[in-house]
């Protein structure tokens, strides 16, 4: 998603023709469902062997390309860090550090955010057919 939204400047996706702009919108909010998709499975794999917090859903909004472009580089750093820290604890270590941090309120936030920014991502593309 981050690559995708940043494959135009602002000024090309102003000059893009709505058939264009709207197929640039479905491949977002594509790539956006399938990561809202994985990050509820993955809670789901995760809740019965790690507690799982109580996370309320903050519901932001996207306002224009820019704020697109912003959630989508967000996902992505939340979405590599989230990722770091579940291959750091499925790996054989004698350190016990890398598998706690899978259990923290900070992960499973970091994951219900990655949902939440998905899922804008989604409304906003859908929005702007």
């Amino acid at each position: 998603m981050k690559q995708l939204a940043a494959r135009f400047s602002s000024i090309e996706l102003q000059s893009l023709n709505e058939q264009a702009r709207g197929q640039w919108l479905g491949l977002m909010r594509n790539h956006a469902r399938s990561l809202h998709d994985e990050m509820l499975s993955l809670r789901a794999a995760l809740t019965p062997i790690f507690a799982s917090g109580n996370h309320n859903a903050d519901n932001q909004t996207i306002d224009g390309d820019a704020e697109l472009r912003r959630a989508c580089d967000q996902l992505f750093a939340l979405c590599a860090a989230s990722d770091r820290a579940i291959i750091a604890a499925f790996t054989l270590s004698s350190d016990s550090t890398p598998a706690a941090a899978v259990k923290t309120p900070g992960f499973q936030a970091n994951l219900h955010r990655i949902e939440h920014l998905a899922d804008a991502v989604i409304k906003h593309t859908s929005a702007e057919k």
